[in-house]
């Protein structure tokens, strides 16, 4: 895991990496988050393979059938009159509409097992991550910082609840 300070408003940004454990380790960063599968990985109770190409999902694409859309935006033309322009003129307003929306979803992805393997980590994080309470400052930027001051915790005090926060964004 890395921490990113610096630029950052309020809070740094974390990264996760992950290697697989042939020869030299070769850290790379995970992927970022993709909920198009969260039911699917909510559910798999299975161990991970170690394989992060193996897609543990494959979707159709909505780039298949675009064929039937370019079709019918070829029958468009063949009827043109004066009828047929000003009811073109609508639907093209609608469809470019519609387009723009249709940029803004992101398209549909197959699921791999890296991707399985993010969304747990970050799930994990999300519900785990702790700090004892004084290692990080707020600076006068609005920027956390490792505070310099802070020592650890004595024994008896590790072993309480109550010196620990959760280090995430609220």
């Amino acid at each position: 895991m890395a921490y990113t300070y610096t630029g950052m408003y309020e809070f740094p940004v974390k990264k996760f990496y992950w290697a697989l454990s042939k020869g030299e380790l070769e850290f790379t960063e995970l992927p970022d988050l993709n909920d198009q599968h969260k039911a699917f990985v909510n559910a798999a109770s299975n161990y991970f393979e170690g394989n992060p190409k193996k897609k543990l999902v494959t979707l159709k694409k909505e780039g298949e059938e675009g064929g039937e859309g370019e079709a019918a935006a070829d029958k468009g033309p063949e009827g043109e009159g004066e009828d047929g322009d000003a009811a073109k003129k609508p639907k093209d307003l609608n469809s470019s509409d519609i387009s723009e929306e249709e940029e803004i979803k992101i398209p549909p992805k197959d699921l791999t097992e890296l991707d399985r393997l993010a969304y747990v980590v970050l799930a994990i994080e999300n519900d785990c991550m702790l700090a004892p309470v004084g290692a990080f400052k707020m600076t006068p930027a609005h920027q956390v910082r490792r505070n310099e001051t802070f020592k650890g915790l004595t024994g008896e005090a590790s072993a309480s609840l109550s010196n620990y926060l959760h280090f995430r964004n609220v």
